[in-house]
């Protein structure tokens, strides 16, 4: 959730997806995470 894109509501959760604490953060705290999945073996 954002505020006038100023600030956003961040939610922290466990591996179930489970919340366990929420914070607003301000834009200017913020990392853009890059999301590169690993190939595993079958």
């Amino acid at each position: 959730m954002s505020f006038d894109e100023q600030a956003f509501l961040i939610d922290f959760s466990d591996s179930d997806g489970k919340t366990f604490a929420m914070e607003t953060v301000d834009h200017s705290k913020l990392l853009r995470l890059i999301n590169e999945p690993e190939l595993i073996a079958v």
